[in-house]
């Protein structure tokens, strides 16, 4: 058997393994071409098959026009992550080249598709929870109304000193100094930090995934 076709039998073998648990990040037709790519595989494993009859037992059993169409929607396919920084990426091109914010044409079915899908109170959530980081990631200011930074600054260059101590220093030390501790105890508030700012930028996204398309704007 050729050596890619081995290789491509091989890696659908580990693939198919998985696939069960990781389907539902899939868009249906996106499962359907790894389904299809599976088939693929598997009639590529069958030991029955000879090199000369391969092809003619993959084509037999899955129709050429039908695997062409699993490679370009597999090849096509972006993950939710992917696709946002694509749409980021041309969002803020549109900015730069139109100079800035500006209103965009709502029609009556972008009204009513908001109205539906997005609740404004989610926004005013979104305020308490940028609350709740503000004291680990902000300036605070001292009694004489000076600014200072933000506790877990200090924290960061205190870890630092003591790592760098252990680390680079010249003498070995007995003990961590307190450095797993303190490393322990700023991980626990940037996972914080980080939960809340995923669930705003959750409430961000689902209303920025609802913006009106070119199509939208060029509706009557």
């Amino acid at each position: 058997m050729d050596e890619k076709f081995t290789l491509f039998a091989e890696y659908v073998k580990h693939f198919k393994e998985e696939f069960d648990y990781i389907k539902d990040m899939f868009s249906d037709d996106v499962q359907e071409a790894y389904k299809i790519m599976i088939q693929v595989g598997d009639i590529i494993a069958d030991p029955s098959n000879s090199d000369q009859s391969l092809r003619k037992a993959i084509f037999e059993k899955v129709p050429r026009e039908k695997i062409k169409w699993a490679v370009e929607v597999i090849s096509n396919w972006k993950t939710e992550g992917e696709q946002k920084a694509e749409d980021r990426d041309k969002e803020r091109e549109r900015r730069q080249k139109r100079g800035g914010m500006e209103e965009r044409k709502m029609t009556e079915k972008k009204n009513q598709e908001l109205y539906e899908n997005f609740d404004t109170t989610r926004i005013l959530y979104a305020v308490d929870v940028l609350d709740e980081v503000r004291p680990v990631i902000s300036d605070q200011f001292n009694e004489d109304g000076f600014p200072r930074p933000p506790e877990i600054r200090d924290k960061l260059l205190k870890l630092h000193e003591k790592a760098h101590e252990i680390i680079n220093g010249e003498f070995r030390h007995d003990t961590d100094m307190g450095m797993f501790d303190l490393a322990w105890e700023l991980e626990e508030e940037l996972y914080d930090v980080i939960r809340n700012l995923e669930q705003i930028k959750k409430v961000i996204d689902d209303l920025t995934d609802l913006t009106p398309s070119e199509e939208d704007e060029d509706a009557d």
